[in-house]
């Protein structure tokens, strides 16, 4: 896990042929907004049928993540 206070975290899975990065980024805009990033990154010779098989429900996640921190963050 590498973790770069306050502005971003990543983690990172291995399993058999295929190997998973997920990184939190925090960006600071112009006009005092700050921009989330959720990215995930997968690799490895099996990654592409992982993410055939499994990528609408990763994007899904991803999605809901996004969600979630936008509205948590609109009730400060």
């Amino acid at each position: 896990m590498e973790i770069c206070p306050p502005y971003s975290f990543a983690w990172e899975s291995a399993s058999p042929g295929v190997r998973t990065r997920g990184e939190h980024r925090l960006i600071p805009l112009e006009d005092g907004r700050t921009r989330a990033e959720l990215i995930l990154v997968q690799t490895g010779p099996l990654a592409w049928l992982v993410g055939l098989l499994g990528g609408s429900t990763m994007r899904r996640y991803l999605r809901q993540e996004a969600d979630g921190l936008r509205r948590r963050c609109a009730r400060n």
